[in-house]
């Protein structure tokens, strides 16, 4: 009984850069077809890096490797296809003459499997927060997630200076300090990566009066929400990131004296320059 012939490799993973379309077809332009189940490959993508495992039908695993994501989709493609492809014909001496010799000398070795299974950024910017009127603003933040995930936790803190506001016959200065934690969603995946954030916040309100017959400083935590997104570059190391936060306020009345109450703006928008290393 003949059978049909097929695929020698079937690769399946996340991202859109590479897409695992791109490179199963570059790999089936590599390899011949031939019988029975094919081998399978996968693609994940570890933070900065692309990580490329192969398994026979039996689930042995043929080899892995992470390939840097600093080029281009198509020419991660095409690396990651050479790879797969180099692999699958160390197990099948017959492919050997269907590659191309270019193809042969690229793969020497593989990377030992990698216990990581979590990725991590720490990241600090500075720029502005914008209520009344703009000030200066300086922000820290921390990520973790799992490999390969779009989603991630992040904790975010952010601080400001002085803003003023006139009240009768004295002025109230006041700051607020959002510290906002919640999910961060990988929304473009390419050379350039953009990222949105849906956080709870927790903020330090302080207030003081000046110019009042009887004065007194207001220190209180005030609750909201917290959005934001950033757009950054792909790159090892440190990479430059430019970010946008909206912050909502739902309550914040603080006395200030003789019989004075300020009512704090119920939105801060901040605009921060800043750049990240992570894993």
């Amino acid at each position: 009984m003949l059978l049909a012939l097929g695929p020698a490799v079937s690769v399946t993973g996340e991202g859109d850069c590479p897409s695992a379309t791109d490179v199963d077809a570059r790999v089936r332009a590599l390899l011949p077809e031939r019988e029975g189940v094919p081998d399978r490959a996968t693609l994940e993508l570890v933070g900065p890096a692309l990580q490329i495992a192969l398994f026979s039908p039996d689930g042995a695993r043929i080899g892995e490797r992470r390939l840097d994501r600093s080029g281009t989709c198509a020419e991660l493609a095409g690396a990651a296809a050479v790879v797969i492809a180099s692999w699958a014909s160390s197990g099948h001496p017959e492919f050997l003459a269907a590659l191309p010799t270019p193809v042969l000398a690229v793969v020497r070795a593989t990377t030992p499997p990698s216990a990581t299974t979590w990725r991590w950024e720490v990241g600090a910017g500075l720029g502005a927060t914008v209520s009344n009127g703009a000030v200066p603003a300086l922000a820290l933040s921390a990520t973790v997630g799992k490999t390969g995930r779009r989603t991630a936790l992040r904790l975010a803190l952010m601080g400001s200076g002085w803003q003023d506001e006139r009240l009768g016959t004295g002025q109230a200065q006041w700051r607020r300090w959002p510290l906002a934690l919640g999910p961060q969603f990988r929304l473009v995946d390419r050379m350039v990566v953009v990222e949105a954030t849906g956080q709870a916040a927790m903020a330090l309100a302080q207030v003081r009066g000046r110019g009042f017959d009887t004065t007194r400083d207001h220190l209180a935590v005030r609750f909201g929400a917290n959005a934001g997104l950033a757009v950054a570059l792909r790159r090892t190391g440190w990479r430059p990131w430019l970010g946008l936060n909206v912050f909502f306020w739902p309550l914040d009345e603080n006395p200030e004296g003789d019989g004075a109450v300020t009512t704090l703006p119920h939105w801060d928008v901040a605009l921060v320059v800043g750049a990240a290393l992570g894993r």
